[in-house]
């Protein structure tokens, strides 16, 4: 049988996120829910595909490598965010991957996924052997796993993806996923493609900061309402990264910067893409956009601390520092960390680019109007890491191409 190896590459890497999507997610939703159905009817494609291609095969996961048979996949940055997520869990149960041994069905996924997020007890047999019996024992024969093996070839064939088109792929990822929370709000799908993309905004910050940095040049080919949202991310991933947070905290950050205007889905279209001032009735509703916010991310089926910390960011990222912005409180506590980082990002892209109410500004003109606004909107501190991290950037862009702007 000929194999398509690009299709099978790829398959490989759709199946280990898609895995990894589910167990991350079940410490927040049962394996029942939609959100999980997604993820699994993924899993189960990608497996079906990869059968199709080369069966019986065996899948290991070593480190940061997915290896098919015999032949190894360097895999994206976002597939590797997975492998640091399923490997660790793997190795705890003495598992190397999974043996694929015919076409799989949705249920047989399931019953692997269930496998994983409950582990498994170690007996006398060993863990690797008792995780295929208890396999079997719920009529999954499709696939099977197989042992652990700290010695795995590490010979692999290259994929390599310049960096600028990596970049560029996630920022293109990531809004593609505004444009499905704009059509059908936090519906379970929609937070898994949120999920992927600020992931996706962390490793590119983490890596290629100056890449981070050009995808939020003003563009105007791209909706505002749309392109906003994760330029906000990509900012306070940035500022998240300058001022310390950890990879886990940075993800928190950029999550919440998502959330924040998931409330604007509620405003009429003709409401947000309004030329020049709005009628104070309409402004007004623009203004409750926070509390829209809120609502919706209430609608979680469970609130968790990371949950919560989106409805507190989404309240907050308006008011700011000193309260008096909105929605209007009559007493607030101190603001947020994320809401601050959130609120400097949110402005500065808002004056960067071109919006229905003011044309863009330079980023000098822009850091000078946000000064204006320190100890008022803006936390003075934050503001000066904002600078330093601007005018760094620039320069280190300038030096690369001297015709940067």
């Amino acid at each position: 049988m000929s194999v398509d190896r690009q299709t099978l590459d790829a398959a490989a890497q759709r199946a280990v996120a898609r895995l990894s999507s589910v167990v991350r997610a079940a410490t927040m939703y049962p394996l029942t829910h939609p959100s999980m159905r997604f993820a699994l009817e993924g899993f189960a494609e990608a497996l079906t595909e990869i059968h199709a291609q080369a069966s019986p095969v065996e899948i290991r996961l070593h480190e940061d490598v997915i290896l098919v048979g015999s032949t190894g996949i360097r895999p994206s940055r976002s597939v590797k965010t997975a492998l640091g997520a399923l490997v660790p869990l793997l190795q705890s149960l003495e598992i190397g991957g999974l043996s694929l041994k015919g076409p799989p069905t949705i249920e047989d996924c399931v019953v692997v996924a269930q496998m994983l997020i409950e582990g498994l007890t170690e007996d006398d047999s060993g863990v690797a052997e008792g995780t295929g019996d208890w396999l079997l024992e719920r009529g999954v024969e499709s696939i099977g796993t197989v042992p652990l093996d700290q010695q795995q070839d590490r010979d692999w064939h290259a994929l390599t993806i310049p960096p600028p088109t990596l970049a560029l792929s996630t920022y293109l990822q990531a809004i593609r996923a505004v444009q499905q929370l704009y059509e059908h709000g936090l519906e379970p799908g929609v937070v898994v493609l949120l999920t992927r993309a600020g992931q996706g905004i962390v490793d590119i910050v983490m890596t290629w900061p100056d890449h981070a940095a050009l995808l939020v040049s003003p563009r105007a080919e791209l909706p505002y309402e749309v392109r906003h949202p994760v330029h906000v991310a990509l900012l306070s991933a940035l500022l998240g990264q300058r001022i310390g947070l950890d990879r886990g905290e940075m993800l928190d950050l950029a999550l919440c910067a998502f959330a924040i205007d998931c409330g604007m889905a509620t405003i009429p279209e003709s409401i947000r893409k309004r030329q020049g001032p709005l009628p104070e009735n309409e402004r007004a509703l623009v203004e409750a956009h926070p509390i829209e916010s809120v609502k919706a991310l209430l609608g979680a089926p469970q609130l968790t601390p990371g949950v919560r910390r989106r409805v507190r960011v989404a309240f907050e990222s308006h008011i700011g520092v000193d309260t008096t912005g909105y929605p209007d409180t009559l007493r607030w506590p101190a603001v947020h960390l994320y809401s601050r980082i959130v609120a400097l990002a949110d402005g500065y892209d808002a004056l960067r680019a071109d919006t229905p109410y003011r044309e863009s500004m330079t980023q000098q003109m822009a850091l000078t109007m946000l000064r204006q606004h320190a100890n008022k909107r803006y936390d003075p501190d934050l503001l000066g890491v904002l600078e330093t991290l601007i005018h760094e950037l620039q320069a280190r862009l300038d030096r690369a191409d001297q015709h940067a702007t």
